[in-house]
């Protein structure tokens, strides 16, 4: 995990660095490192959208709310010298990444690519005056202690789309597996593009 981090943040190995920057800072308090931010400028995701949003992610700090300040000022002042007009996050790099903020289910299992930030987090980002633009929700499966079924609404809706139109739902063909992760990146592209901060 730790490797798979140091490739994200990489401004050689990470491809999202062919259209997009970020600048990392670290809090110190007396020589002690007690938090960290990224600015993020993703120049794809303002062409796409035609806005100047700049973002933030990789967003951690001690529960002090001077700390979690200072970061989220940091961040700002970056975007704002790339003059960016506003500021989103946390987003590590994009909606492809971590993206998000856990406000509740704190007592539920870590999940890869999903944030799992500690309670302290909402409140210390409220009080740097960011406000919430968008509820992100996460379904977890698997583990039947913690699965978690879909409101009514959405099965019937699932059951509808695939009756409609023709929708069926088949498993992963590993003896044709390029040709797969082909069509998955295909549908994947067509089905976010029009999605909200794809």
């Amino acid at each position: 995990m730790r490797r798979d981090v140091e490739i994200l943040l990489s401004r050689t190995k990470n491809p999202f660095f062919e259209h997009g920057e970020a600048e990392y800072f670290l809090a110190e308090r007396g020589g002690e490192v007690v938090g960290r931010i990224a600015a993020i400028a993703n120049r794809l995701h303002n062409e796409a959208h035609q806005d100047h949003v700049g973002f933030f992610g990789f967003f951690e700090t001690i529960d002090d709310q001077t700390v979690a300040t200072a970061l989220v000022d940091a961040a700002a002042a970056w975007l704002t010298s790339k003059s960016f007009d506003a500021i989103r996050g946390p987003a590590s790099f994009s909606v492809n990444d971590e993206y998000g903020l856990l406000v509740a289910g704190f007592d539920t299992p870590n999940t890869i690519m999903m944030p799992h930030n500690p309670a302290s987090y909402p409140p210390l980002l409220a009080g740097t005056g960011l406000l919430g633009v968008k509820n992100l929700t996460a379904y977890q499966g698997g583990d039947e202690r913690h699965f978690v079924t879909p409101p009514d609404r959405i099965r019937r809706a699932v059951d509808i789309a695939k009756k409609r139109f023709g929708i069926t739902v088949r498993g992963l063909r590993l003896n044709d597996f390029k040709a797969e992760v082909d069509r998955i990146k295909i549908l994947y592209n067509k089905c976010w593009e029009s999605n909200w901060g794809a």
